[in-house]
């Protein structure tokens, strides 16, 4: 690293740890900002929140979270939803410590499961038949996802061009 071969040129001067130390900070040693966002007016509000039980009969209630959380719209008619899928369940599996939750749009949950197994996701999934939870999070097609920070606010929103890197870089630049 850069910072590295700085203090090995300067070793021997009283105040180089100190500057050092400032220029870690300077070169970015904290989180990156994330990717760009898509455009929502929902961005920097306080997510919507839903109860409601996922297919594997777990009770869900977003408000009741405490880590950052994902909540990823799909259906099983959207050809983008299958490139974004594994990106959410990557996720699911490189960051334990953030809730991720699926919503399926499609209005039979026997549809729901059926993706499920067929993208071997392990994060809960709700089915919203009525599109109630769609419409609170203002939805207009999937797939679409949500970042929110520990205390429930959105800070980013990923459409059909999502991956499992900016999904990441994108939960990552929120955690504190």
């Amino acid at each position: 690293m850069i910072a590295s071969k700085i203090f090995a040129s300067m070793s021997g001067c009283g105040w180089c740890a100190l500057s050092l130390g400032a220029l870690s900070l300077v070169l970015g040693c904290g989180h990156s900002p994330p990717p760009k966002s898509e455009p929502s007016e929902l961005l920097e509000r306080v997510m919507p929140t839903f109860s409601t039980t996922s297919l594997n009969g777990t009770a869900i209630d977003t408000g009741g979270f405490d880590v950052p959380i994902v909540v990823k719209f799909f259906d099983a008619d959207c050809s983008a939803c299958a490139r974004t899928l594994p990106a959410a369940q990557g996720l699911y599996q490189q960051k334990p410590d953030v809730a991720v939750i699926g919503v399926s749009e499609d209005s039979r949950p026997s549809t729901a499961r059926e993706i499920v197994a067929k993208y071997k996701l392990r994060f809960p999934v709700v089915v919203d038949a009525d599109n109630s939870i769609a419409h609170s999070f203002q939805v207009k097609g999937t797939p679409m996802a949500f970042v929110a920070d520990q205390r429930g606010r959105i800070r980013w929103v990923g459409g059909d061009d999502l991956t499992e890197d900016t999904l990441v870089a994108a939960v990552e630049a929120i955690e504190e």
